[in-house]
């Protein structure tokens, strides 16, 4: 316990403490007594009183305040007093209001040091007391999150908690989930009140100013003798492990009366935090290490691969040196490390390319930053932000509210290479070989394994140990690395969109289970359509074009089925308190394979018919090059027009649900098939501009390292976001900011990641492939050369 706190048990030095606190008390309970404008009166004066305010106070509850329900916005009358009076303008002491409520004899001891501390002057009392959120300032302000002083708080030995606060009429009714028909303004224009702006709190445009969350600093023995939690049990159970809770209920009380609402509390126990955690999470014990074996080899597994680096770069440069023997027959664990020099890997990321699909790296790059820049968007909007009204009009951008339908230039990609990589091994292996199948199946999931496998360890293991802050409990320690510790198999066998969708452990990674499920069906589709191919290519291209109208009946199926909006409205309370895990747009038709068919079904499509046009070394002119470039131009047009032809959805409330689920996928159609078109036309020269932008080396160089960036971007994201002191200003400049410092990092990040882990363990995967397909074809090996051979991929 903090010295401050400690029980002075000299006589002397007892008294005089005595008497301070009955003297400090005393003044207080005077004033309020005699003072009309000095503190929050507990009942309602007359000056205060209106209808239905008998219902005002605050009450402490189980259930999360942080969804997309509001009582506001359907009812006109909904509203606290219509004046108050000065003393409800005056500063509540929360202390010392605790004090009077609590019930703990070890938490009115701790308080009754802190408000000695506090009148003395001390240091460490007057950063526990400007630490907490001011009230009823945080109130009256309209502000949804008031964060105080975390470190302030921390630095005295207090604990640090924040609370959910919800603010409601008196006579609360029905609530209801967020919609347009609740006022997107406030009503009454200039004169509007802060009941007005409550009102606002129902439109799904807007933030719910009615959940609020309030930062209180309080003495370590209040939070360790009236623990909180959340207990399902029995009413004994909950009433005893919520005394902290409802003392802050109790706390709050008198000021809701004064004003007229209802408040209600909610404190999650993993909100808090305490100096004991912070430093236990800040650094790492190497006496502990023996306690914590899961710590200890996963830590070991995750530098293996940085020390193989360290040790083959040193192998290579001596070698080059000539200062180590190269005659010598190297074994086979040799031949293995040679995979991971540096200096080998880096050749390999900045080698020319000379492939006609060149532009696919490019594109690769340009969808990468397009979901960083998204992420940064959607996820910070779910934190602390000090001008809400600045995501809400950036939520009125299409390219916002709809740009999130990018991440289908990922499937396009991945399906158009992967049709001609199957439709060239069909032409020269014409029958279904099972056995090449699993071979190729298994390549594709080693090689998107590795690498996830060692960014799942550090967000499990490390990541809580990077830094701190008023969110650290609630998005990282208890939230990401709490699910990863968990659910970590699920995202190693790619199920993750179906098993356990709502974790909230790396949920960016969705895509790499679908685009993985995906490609286990590839093989025997494609098999079919050659085999349809070599019957007639009109019968082949009427499979085709039956493969995506089947994919998009799947999706309008499931669309309907499910009563679903036709997209997943990016909503300003969408990424707030998680509410993203448990919205049915995003669980039953955003991240699951099957609804995802539809550009994985167009890349198929035009990748097949390329290699057909290839194979027949097929050349267009000129003039069809010019119309081909026409038709890249009027296919971004396209996807601009599909992009915000989202806001028929989101300003609109009627709904006729066999009509408007059509859009869903006419949606996906119309931006997908622009990609594959996109790429088909640069293939065979007819890109324009746009080609030579997409295939410059440095676009290539970039496009070998997007799928490492993908994994470790939202982290950083993550990262930053939980450990902001205060909520942030957002604009247009702070968010082009925030963007280029993400991606700057996160390709920092991801080089690192392709170089130690993604492709050493490629080029070991191919290598080992090599020599397996080769003694199967019964070629002859030397029995002096090494296990593998690591040659550039």
């Amino acid at each position: 316990m903090p010295v401050h706190f400690e029980r002075r048990r000299e006589g002397d030095n007892m008294i005089l403490s005595a008497a301070l606190v009955l003297v400090v008390a005393g003044r207080t309970y005077c004033d309020i007594s005699n003072d009309t404008g000095t503190s929050l009166s507990t009942t309602p004066t007359a000056e205060h009183r209106s209808h239905g305010m008998a219902g005002a106070g605050a009450e402490f509850v189980l259930s999360d305040l942080g969804g997309l329900y509001s009582v506001w916005g359907h009812d006109p009358d909904a509203r606290g007093v219509d004046r108050i009076g000065e003393s409800a303008l005056r500063r509540l002491d929360l202390l010392l209001e605790m004090r009077k409520h609590t019930t703990s004899a070890n938490c009115r001891e701790a308080l009754d040091v802190f408000i000695e501390g506090r009148a003395e002057l001390k240091l460490w009392a007057l950063k526990m007391h400007f630490a907490s959120v001011v009230l009823p300032d945080a109130l009256l302000s309209g502000g949804i999150s008031h964060l105080g002083d975390f470190d302030a708080c921390l630095s005295t030995g207090a604990t640090y908690c924040l609370v959910d606060v919800e603010v409601r009429p008196p006579s609360a009714p029905a609530s209801h989930g967020l919609d347009e028909w609740s006022p997107r303004e406030p009503p009454n224009g200039i004169n509007a009140t802060l009941w007005d702006l409550l009102k606002t709190s129902g439109n799904r445009r807007r933030y719910r100013r009615d959940s609020r969350q309030w930062a209180v600093c309080l003495p370590e023995q209040c939070y360790r003798t009236a623990p909180v939690g959340r207990c399902e049990t029995n009413d004994a159970t909950i009433e005893e492990s919520s005394q902290l809770g409802v003392l802050l209920a109790s706390t709050f009380r008198g000021m809701a009366q004064s004003l007229g609402v209802h408040l209600r509390v909610n404190l999650n126990p993993t909100y808090c935090s305490t100096s004991k955690k912070n430093d236990a999470a800040g650094s790492f014990s190497l006496r502990s290490l023996h306690s914590q074996p899961r710590f200890l080899f996963g830590s070991s597994f995750i530098l293996l691969f940085p020390l193989l680096v360290v040790v083959a770069s040193t192998r290579y440069a001596l070698k080059k040196g000539a200062l180590m023997n190269t005659d010598c027959n190297k074994g086979c664990l040799q031949s293995m490390t040679d995979c991971f020099a540096m200096q080998t890997n880096c050749k390999d990321l900045l080698r020319r390319q000379s492939s006609s699909l060149s532009a696919i790296e490019g594109m690769r790059v340009i969808t990468t930053i397009g979901v960083i820049a998204g992420h940064r968007a959607m996820f910070p909007s779910g934190g602390p932000v000090l001008n809400p009204e600045g995501f809400e009009r950036m939520y009125t951008k299409m390219y916002f509210i709809n740009g999130h339908i990018i991440v289908c230039a990922f499937f396009v990609i991945s399906a158009f290479l992967d049709a001609r990589r199957c439709m060239k091994l069909y032409d020269k292996f014409p029958k279904l070989n099972l056995e090449t199948i699993m071979l190729q199946l298994m390549h594709r999931y080693l090689r998107f394994v590795a690498a996830l496998t060692v960014v799942v360890a550090i967000e499990a293991l490390w990541l809580e140990h990077f830094g701190s802050g008023p969110l650290w409990n609630q998005l990282i320690t208890n939230g990401e690395v709490e699910m990863c510790k968990t659910f970590w198999w699920s995202h190693l066998l790619f199920i993750n969109n179906y098993f356990n969708p709502s974790t909230q452990c790396m949920p960016h990674t969705w895509y790499l289970a679908a685009a993985m499920h995906m490609y286990f069906g590839t093989p025997i589709v494609m098999w079919i359509i050659h085999r349809c191919m070599q019957r007639s290519t009109s019968l082949g291209c009427t499979v085709l074009g039956s493969l995506l109208l089947v994919s998009a009946g799947v999706l309008y199926g499931c669309t309907v089925a499910f009563d679903l909006r036709p997209v997943t409205l990016i909503i300003p309370m969408f990424f707030r308190h998680g509410n993203f895990a448990t919205n049915a747009n995003f669980l039953n038709q955003y991240i699951v394979t099957h609804t995802n068919l539809v550009p994985y079904a167009a890349g198929l499509i035009f990748g097949a018919l390329h290699h057909v046009i290839q194979s027949r070394e097929w050349t267009p002119s000129k003039a069809t090059k010019r119309n081909m470039f026409l038709g890249v131009v009027f296919g971004l047009v396209v996807q601009v027009a599909t992009i915000f032809s989202g806001a028929a959805y989101l300003f609109v409330e009627g709904r006729h649900l066999w009509l408007e689920s059509m859009y869903a996928p006419a949606r996906m159609v119309s931006f997908s098939v622009p990609i594959a078109y996109i790429i088909f036309a640069c293939s065979f020269g007819a890109g324009g501009i746009l080609h030579r932008v997409l295939s410059c080396t440095p676009m290539i160089a970039l496009g070998r390292l997007t799928y490492s960036v993908y994994l470790v971007h939202l982290t950083i994201i993550l990262a930053s976001t939980a450990s902001i002191r205060q909520p942030v200003y957002t604009s247009d400049f702070t968010f082009l900011k925030s963007v280029a410092s993400d991606t700057v990092l996160s390709f920092l990040a991801g080089l690192l990641l392709y170089i130690c882990v993604e492709a050493p363990l490629s080029k070991l995967l191919m290598a080992a492939i090599e020599k397996f397909a080769s003694r199967k074809r019964g070629e002859n090996v030397k029995s002096d050369s090494p296990c593998i051979s690591c040659k550039s991929s």
